[in-house]
This record gives structure tokens, C-alpha cells and sequence, in this order.
């Protein structure tokens, strides 16, 4: 419930339980998800005074369109990230490797956790603003979990290779985490970092006024509440809801806002693919540039005020 694309573990599993000739308790297990997932989504929408189920219907597909549901997107986007990244490349070519060889579990739940993840994974691709990096990990995990059942089933020495090479995954993928730590510590960016958010929450509250942060945090930081919750879900939200758009746009044109920060600069090609794509939205963005300045950038952070 908290991520419903996670829906597809639940499938799988009843997907399993049918296949394997227990329909009784698959039955079970649909019903019982269902149940449970209905409830928590009616509590959350009482709570919300009817707001969520609007919310939901908002950001659905997270920009996504049936069409591009059909498109070659997701499946060059993903070959795209795993073929940049060796250690995603290593392991689903591994666990490919132990599918080809053990066709007789592809029925199991295992596999059927790693087909469902996958689809999921590959809809959610289709989104124009979606962090690759992030989304990849329901599929990743899933083959990790292939394969790591591949070699509890192989007897000596096939179990005892297949556990070295688990072990050594398990260190690689530590050791990029240890190296990309020790060279933020060596560079000294988490003291830099500890003192630009302390000099961020200081320019903001200098704004005075009511500020819009692309950054939810930065205002939470500075003791304020922030306007917008998520930039990414307010991109989506526009899709389906031009009226919210231009509501914002209303405002920031008239100047509403003492100070805008910005993560991107809107004045370059990333920029405007960015705020394209991803966060708030192009109209936004023309706004901004039309009627606010430049005045300070503090570490990624971007501020900009009203010109009056």
C-alpha cells in the first residue's frame, strides 16, 4: 500500500499458488489482498477528506499514455541503463543464463516474482519522467532472488561456485557504495553539503514572503511549509489537469512568490529538457524566466526573485 506498484509481488504469487493446482489458496490470496488494499484505500481517502482517490486519478500512468504503454520505450530505455551500469549487466545476464538452463521453474514463484517485477518495471519506463536508477531495483532484486534460488538448487560443486559468485556480487555491489562514500568524504562534499543547506535555509528565509522550492526539503529545513510537495507529481498532475497549471502559472506571473528555487538552470538545454519531462513544466518554467531574475546560486540551488 505504501507503493502500489509493488501490486505485482501479491500477483505473482497468486499466479504461483494457480499454476502449482492450489486454487483454494490463491483464491485466498486474491481475495485477502483485495480486501486488505480496498480498506486501506477507503481509510485513506476518508482521512484525506475524498482528496486521495482524486490525487490517484491525477497521477496515474505518472505521464504515461496507452499508446506509449505500446512503444519500443521502455525496452531501450532499460537496455540503455543496465548496458551503462557492469554490475547490472553481470547479474541479469547471469540470471538469464539460469533461466535458459532451468526452464522447468519458470512457473515457480521465483520466476514469475521476476516476469511481474519486470512488467512493471518496463511500464513504468514508459514515463518521460522517470529516474531510471530508482526503478530498476524491483527487477534487480527480483533477479537476485532468481538466481540465488538457481544455485540453492545445484549440488557440489555447482552450489559452491554459484556461492562464490553470489558472494562476490554482494561485495561488488558494497564496494561501489564504500568507494562512492569514502570519495564524497575525501572531497569533503558531505561537510560542504552539511554547510550549503545550512546557507540555503538562510537565503530562503531572507526571501521573506511565501516561497515555491523545487526541493520540498529546503523549505522544511528553513522551518517553512513547502508549497509544493512533489515537483515530479505536480508534471503529472498538469498532464491531467491543465487548471492546476495554469493556476500556478496565474501566480508566478503576477508575483505571487518573493522567491523561486530551482534545482535545474531553465535557460539551458538540460534545463529545459528537465523541466520538460520531469519536474513542474515547461509553462512554468517561461513564467519564471519572464518575470523573475537570477539572484544566487548556492551549491544546486538556484534563486530567483521578483522583478518588480
Amino acid at each position: 500500500m505504501s507503493k502500489v506498484t509493488c501490486v505485482y509481488a501479491p500477483a505473482a504469487a497468486t499466479l504461483a499458488l494457480f499454476l502449482a493446482g492450489r486454487r483454494t489458496l490463491a483464491v485466498k490470496l486474491a481475495i485477502i489482498t483485495a480486501t486488505g488494499a480496498v480498506l486501506m484505500l477507503a481509510l485513506v481517502n476518508a482521512i484525506s477528506d475524498g482528496r486521495a482517490l482524486e490525487s490517484f486519478r491525477a497521477c496515474a500512468l505518472a505521464g504515461s499514455t496507452p499508446l506509449s504503454l505500446f512503444s519500443a520505450a521502455a525496452i531501450t530505455r532499460a537496455i540503455q541503463l543496465i548496458g551503462t551500469s557492469h554490475l547490472l549487466t553481470v547479474v541479469f545476464l547471469l540470471t538469464a543464463t539460469s533461466l535458459a538452463l532451468s526452464p522447468r521453474t519458470w512457473l515457480r514463484l521465483p520466476t514469475l516474482y521476476l516476469f511481474a517485477a519486470a512488467a512493471i518495471t518496463a511500464i513504468i519506463f514508459t514515463s518521460p519522467g522517470t529516474i531510471l536508477t530508482s526503478q530498476i531495483v524491483d527487477a534487480y532484486v527480483a533477479a537476485i532472488v532468481v538466481l540465488t534460488m538457481f544455485v540453492a538448487r545445484q549440488d557440489d560443486p555447482g552450489r559452491a561456485i554459484g556461492s562464490v559468485i553470489l558472494i562476490v556480487l554482494g561485495i561488488w555491489t558494497a564496494g561501489q557504495n564504500a568507494v562512492r562514500v569514502a570519495g564524497m568524504v575525501r572531497d569533503g562534499l558531505v561537510r560542504t553539503g552539511i554547510e550549503q543547506r545550512r546557507e540555503v535555509a538562510d537565503e530562503l528565509n531572507r526571501c521573506g514572503g511565501t516561497v515555491i522550492s523545487e526541493s520540498p526539503l529546503i523549505p522544511i529545513a528553513a522551518g517553512r511549509r513547502p508549497v509544493i510537495l512533489d515537483p515530479f507529481a505536480f508534471h503529472v498532475v498538469a498532464l491531467n489537469r491543465p487548471d492546476v497549471e495554469r493556476s500556478l502559472v496565474t501566480q508566478v506571473r503576477q508575483r505571487e512568490f518573493t522567491c523561486i528555487v530551482l534545482e535545474q538552470d531553465p535557460q539551458t538545454q538540460k534545463g529545459q529538457a528537465w523541466y520538460t519531462n520531469v519536474n513542474l513544466t515547461r509553462d512554468v518554467m517561461e513564467a519564471v524566466l519572464q518575470h523573475y531574475r537570477l539572484e544566487r546560486t548556492i551549491g544546486d540551488q538556484r534563486f530567483f526573485r521578483a522583478v518588480q
